[in-house]
C-alpha cells in the first residue's frame, strides 16, 4: 500500500488470480490499519504541496536542521551553495520550482554520500556483517535493499529519519548479508541484534510522514 496509489496486489506470472479476492479479505484488518495511517500523511502532504519550496530542511538522522535562502538573479539556472553553517542560498531562476527542487535533492544525495555510507561502515564493522559496495538511491518506496552481488543500497530520504530509525535499517540490511530473505531465521538474527526490531520495525513503516514533498522521487 503506498500514498500514491492505495492498495496495489502484486502476484507471480502464472498465479491464480481468483485467489487474490480471498487473500485481501484474509488481509482486512491490516489494510484498514495501514489505510488510517495513509490518509494521515496523504492530509499531511497536501498541506505540504509538492510545489512548495523548503524553508527549513531538518536532516534528524545527523541532527541537523539547514535554512534555505532563496535569492533571483537574471539567470536562467539555479545555483545552490553551503553559504554558512547549516544554512543554503539558493541564487538564479528560483521562479522554477523544478530546477530548484532538483539542485536541493542532489545536494540531498551527497549529504547521504557524506554521512550514511562512513555510519553503514561504522555499523558494520561493530555487528562483523562486512558488505562489498554501497550506492545512495533515490529511492521511494524502500529504505534499503541488499542484492545477491552484495551491493546495500541505502535511500538518501532516510536523512529526514531519527538517527534510531536509521540505524535500525542500517542493521537490518546488514543481516541480509547472512540471511537474504525474510524468513524466520531472518528475524531472529536482527531481533539478536537489536532487541527493539519489532517496535522499530513499526515504526519503520511509518516513517514516510518524516519526508517532505519536495524531496520524493517522481512517480514513474
Amino acid at each position: 500500500m503506498s500514498v500514491e496509489r492505495g492498495l496495489e496486489v502484486v502476484v507471480p506470472r502464472g498465479f491464480d488470480v481468483a485467489a487474490v479476492p480471498r487473500l485481501v479479505r484474509d488481509k482486512t484488518a491490516w489494510i484498514a490499519r495501514v489505510e488510517r495511517r495513509l490518509t494521515e500523511e496523504r492530509a499531511a502532504r497536501d498541506a505540504d504541496p509538492s510545489d512548495a519550496l523548503p524553508q527549513i530542511i531538518p536532516l534528524r538522522a545527523v541532527e541537523e536542521e539547514w535554512m534555505v535562502e532563496y535569492a533571483a538573479t537574471s539567470s536562467d539556472r539555479v545555483r545552490l551553495a553551503e553559504c554558512g553553517p547549516e544554512r543554503l542560498c539558493v541564487s538564479g531562476a528560483v521562479g522554477d520550482h523544478g530546477l530548484c527542487r532538483a539542485v536541493l535533492n542532489r545536494w540531498l544525495t551527497k549529504k547521504a554520500h557524506q554521512h550514511l555510507v562512513p555510519w553503514l561502515h561504522e555499523v558494520s564493522w561493530e555487528q562483523g556483517l562486512p558488505f562489498k559496495k554501497v550506492v545512495v538511491r533515490a529511492q521511494r518506496t524502500r529504505w534499503g535493499s541488499y542484492s545477491r552481488s552484495g551491493t546495500l543500497s541505502l535511500s538518501r530520504l532516510l536523512l529526514f529519519l531519527p538517527r534510531d530509525l536509521v540505524r535500525y535499517v542500517l542493521v537490518h540490511e546488514l543481516c541480509h548479508t547472512v540471511r537474504h530473505d525474510h524468513s524466520p531465521a531472518f528475524w531472529a538474527e536482527l531481533r539478536r541484534r537489536e532487541p527493539l526490531c519489532q517496535d522499530l520495525r513499526r515504526e519503520a513503516r511509518a516513517a514516510g510522514r518524516y519526508v517532505p514533498a519536495w524531496a520524493q522521487p517522481p512517480v514513474r
